[in-house]
Order: structure tokens, then sequence, then C-alpha cells
């Protein structure tokens, strides 16, 4: 009794989150300069056409989207479209 094993379907295409924290500095009324944090969330994604592994801002995708349900696709094979 042959097993078949389809490899393409395993493939897991959301690979994860990673934060981001980026430095700022303002300069207060009384013109005192103060350093502040912004916070990214990015997604780690892997392509499903061409299996490369790209990233892309949490606050930009859908939340629905986020899952191994949805097609992601790279900003290269956007451009071919």
């Amino acid at each position: 009794m042959a097993i078949f094993y389809n490899l393409n379907v395993n493939i897991l295409m959301y690979l994860g989150e990673t934060q981001k924290k980026t430095t700022h500095v303002r300069k207060s009324k009384s013109g005192i300069e103060h350093t502040y944090y912004r916070h990214m969330t990015l997604i780690l994604l892997r392509c499903d056409n061409c299996a490369v592994e790209f990233t892309r801002e949490r606050g930009t995708m859908d939340p629905k989207r986020l899952s191994n349900n949805y097609f992601h696709v790279c900003s290269s094979e956007r451009k071919l479209a």
C-alpha cells in the first residue's frame, strides 16, 4: 500500500510575528528634547507563488488574512500581475 504525500499542501505561509521598536526625538514647547518609542508589529509570511519569505506591517493587513487559509503574495509577484 503506497501513501501519497503532497509537500505543497503542508507548507505554512503564515510564519509568525515580530516586534520592531523605533526611536524618535521631539522637542517640547519649552525647548527640551524628549525621546519616545513606537512599536511596530511585523508579520512574517511566505509567498504562495515563489516561496520567498517577506514581511508586512500587521496594521496594513485584514485580521482575517493572518492565517494559512488565505493566499499570500509578495510585492515582486504583485508587480508581475
